[in-house]
């Protein structure tokens, strides 16, 4: 389920820089727009953040590049300084104005929420091993322990402005079904491998000389799903007996998925995929499909997909639409205290030159992994 903002982009966070002092913030606010203001720790945060990432791509001190021109060609040239200073203001106004919006709903923080945060740091503490270490984890972000845990309240807020767009104008079910009417297919498969379970090939010539057979009866006037039943191999036609409700987001087989959206409602075709042959035709979809699970393994219904994707792109309108005719106000006072106790309180130490000088380099990037975790046979198959 896609998310405005995510727990995991602010732990990921933690650990990305190093020995950020969090102490002497001034109680002035660095900048404020209307009504949201970004205190000078937010600053000091995102600006960390930004500074830290500079000073790794380049390997150099942050006072060492702050001066030096970002870009010679633009119209209006700006120096790494102007660019980092803009960056954590813009990325720091953001939460700012989640504060107002929140309040300007007449949204309020229940005791259930507070509990909720409570439960998430019992959880980081119990990851980290330790009260002590959780708040060393947080203090090496540049952070204190109370900003660290107003900012998940923060996510809770943003949670609580995108629930409350259920049933409002745009996200009815009527709308939701509309969205998915759009950009949905609902489509079931009879898949053939062309791989046993071992992984070994199958007589490729065998299998689609079946496949043709399955389709010559079809166009005979035979019924998909009891032939489904009969030779489909992929679980997934069990487990998500309606169909797949699927939008060209859902990591299938790209052979799958262009073949499923070039059908009209009805028709069926044969494709030849990465499982194997697949005769995929394509149902009509109807409005209690919204119920049915999105089959990407998250347990998402194709309701809460929709919903979300665009209930989150409306929150990110609504801070377009604030920041709309009002001006960023910047304390420069505050901000040049944390720019200078950003490069004060963290020294930079150059990486050393690894080079070996025979051209290799040793890739410490991964092991090629795709990232999904999850390998469920519906998936798998059925993509």
């Amino acid at each position: 389920m896609k998310k405005f903002a995510t727990l995991l982009a602010l732990m990921l966070a933690i650990s990305s820089l190093g020995g950020c002092s969090n102490t002497g913030f001034p109680t002035k606010p660095a900048a404020t727009m209307g009504d949201a203001k970004v205190s000078a720790e937010s600053f000091y945060y995102y600006f960390s953040n930004v500074a830290s990432s500079l000073e790794t791509d380049k390997n150099q001190a942050f006072a060492d590049l702050a001066d030096t021109i970002y870009d010679e060609t633009a119209a209006e040239p700006k120096t790494y300084r102007q660019i980092c200073e803009e960056s954590a203001i813009d990325g720091s106004m953001v939460e700012a104005i989640i504060d107002v919006l929140f309040n300007e709903a007449g949204l309020t923080v229940e005791p259930a929420d507070e509990e909720s945060v409570k439960q998430q740091v019992d959880s980081y503490i119990t990851q980290f091993g330790s009260e002590e270490d959780y708040e060393k984890a947080i203090t090496d972000a540049g952070m204190s322990r109370s900003f660290f845990e107003n900012s998940l309240l923060t996510y809770v807020k943003i949670d609580k402005l995108t629930e409350s767009l259920r049933g409002t104008e745009g996200f009815t079910d009527d709308d939701l079904f509309a969205l998915m009417s759009d950009s949905f297919v609902r489509v079931k498969h009879i898949l053939l491998k062309t791989t046993d379970d071992d992984g070994n090939a199958l007589d490729d010539a065998a299998v689609k000389a079946k496949a043709d057979a399955l389709v010559a009866q079809l166009d005979a006037g035979a019924d998909f799903d009891t032939l489904m039943a009969e030779n489909g191999e992929d679980p997934g036609m069990t487990t998500y007996p309606d169909g797949y409700v699927i939008d060209q987001q859902i990591s299938f087989d790209p052979v799958f998925l262009t073949a499923a959206f070039e059908l009209a409602e009805g028709e069926y075709t044969l494709v030849k995929g990465s499982y194997g042959y697949h005769i995929i035709k394509r149902l009509p979809l109807e409005k209690s499909n919204l119920d049915l699970v999105y089959p990407d393994g998250s347990g998402a219904t194709v309701k809460d997909v929709i919903f979300y994707d665009n209930a989150n792109q409306a929150l990110i309108d609504k801070v377009t639409a604030y920041k709309e005719g009002k001006e960023t106000v910047r304390d420069e006072a505050v901000i040049d205290k944390m720019v200078k106790k950003y490069s004060t309180d963290n020294p930079f130490t150059p990486a050393l030159d690894t080079d070996t000088g025979d051209g290799n380099t040793e890739d410490t990037t991964g092991d090629g992994n795709t990232g999904n975790t999850e390998n469920t046979e519906g998936e798998k198959s059925g993509s």
